[in-house]
């Protein structure tokens, strides 16, 4: 049995945490055994250790004592890191103590050299790992520097732009070149490796995709309770005004409510709303599941509300702040599925769209999902059969 070391995403973020479990999973299928490195660096992790959950309840307790006095009983910050907290302690498998189930957490590079003789294979995938705006610049523990002179696999990691910023430009071009196999997200990744380091990179499905539908139908409760028995999810990165007045054309238009998970600044102040801020990601599923469509500006909210055959609208980010354009990763895989029909502009009124064919679409995620699932275990295993 090929033991794996996985360095990926898994912070409290929907995508990344149900990314890095499908590819653990994935990996795990191969025959292998798949342990996630759990490099933190200064990410903003919780360290899962019996101290740190202990002092995250304690404050979840003072906070939500707090907001029923003073702010009606909405849900603190605490409750959802707590959610996540459960679904890594539940779903994932870190490297560990010896003897022991608390998460062995690594905060510098220096430490991952002892990994070398453990593993057979060094796997990094997927996510942002390697869009240089985010995780500290080309990040050596993304590009697998501590590796040695064992295997290194590149999996779906996505550049989550159009083109390599100059300044990042060489240090990439090194990092890449040591790779065994490389593999991107996006086409826009593979060219810019290509142009860049003279280097074919595979276009493959982002580990949720690459899983398929019924391993993450299982994982829904079919028990649980909807917000409203019809209802609009919102999983929005935007923060502008110009998507506020989108969202109240969409319910204007609908007159359904909105439920969303907050993850930025954006108002729903002008829309009868449900702030779902407690979710965990399995939660996060059900409510894309139970929805009657989704309006997003996130690849998982796009590659989730294709997986359970969701009628979906998606739109490129406005974020007042950010002035790269990262949607890049989108827009690769509404090509894929012949679906890009669904990119709205936020500065129309809302139109509802004709119905997804998802039997075309979920055929040509089947086949892609079979060659991207070729080229994980050709690049693991080092065999086509």
């Amino acid at each position: 049995m090929k033991k794996v070391g996985l360095v990926t995403c898994f912070l409290d973020n929907y995508g990344a945490c149900l990314q890095a479990l499908a590819l653990q999973q994935q990996i795990n299928s191969l025959g292998c055994q798949c342990d996630i490195i759990a490099y933190v660096g200064n990410h903003g992790y919780a360290h899962d250790n019996f101290f740190s959950a202990l002092k995250m309840e304690i404050k979840n307790y003072a906070y939500t004592v707090w907001n029923n006095w003073h702010l009606d009983g909405k849900v603190g910050p605490y409750t959802r890191k707590l959610a996540f907290y459960g679904f890594r302690k539940r779903f994932l498998e870190f490297n560990t103590y010896t003897n022991t189930k608390i998460t062995k957490y690594y905060d510098k590079i220096d430490e991952l050299y002892t990994l070398q003789n453990k593993y057979d294979v060094f796997v990094c995938g997927s996510d942002q790992i390697w869009n240089p705006t985010f995780y500290g610049k080309n990040h050596p523990v993304h590009f697998l520097r501590f590796a040695g002179d064992k295997k290194r696999v590149a999996y779906a990691p996505s550049i989550g732009l159009y083109e390599m910023p100059t300044e990042y430009q060489q240090t990439f071009i090194e990092y890449i070149n040591d790779f065994d196999c490389v593999s991107v997200r996006e086409r826009a990744g593979s060219n810019i490796i290509k142009d860049l380091c003279a280097r074919e990179a595979k276009v493959v499905l982002d580990p949720t995709l690459l899983i398929g539908s019924e391993f993450w139908e299982n994982l829904i409760n079919t028990d649980y309770q909807k917000p409203f028995e019809k209802y609009i999810f919102c999983y929005i990165f935007s923060n502008t005004s110009q998507c506020s007045e989108y969202l109240e054309s969409v319910q204007a238009k609908t007159q359904l409510p909105i439920v969303y998970v907050n993850v930025s600044k954006l108002k729903y102040d002008n829309v009868r709303s449900y702030c779902a801020e407690d979710k965990s990601p399995i939660e996060f599923l059900q409510l894309i599941k139970n929805a009657e469509f989704v309006v997003t500006d996130s690849f998982h909210g796009t590659a989730f509300s294709l997986l359970l055959n969701k009628e979906f609208y998606v739109f490129k980010r406005e974020i007042d702040y950010e002035k790269i354009d990262m949607f890049s990763r989108i827009d690769s895989i509404l090509e894929i599925t012949n679906l890009k029909n669904r990119i709205v502009e936020l500065d129309s009124d809302f139109t509802v769209k004709e119905k997804i064919n998802y039997s075309d679409v979920n055929l040509l995620l089947a086949e892609f999902r079979e060659d991207s699932n070729n080229y994980l275990k050709e690049s693991i295993l080092g065999e086509n059969e």
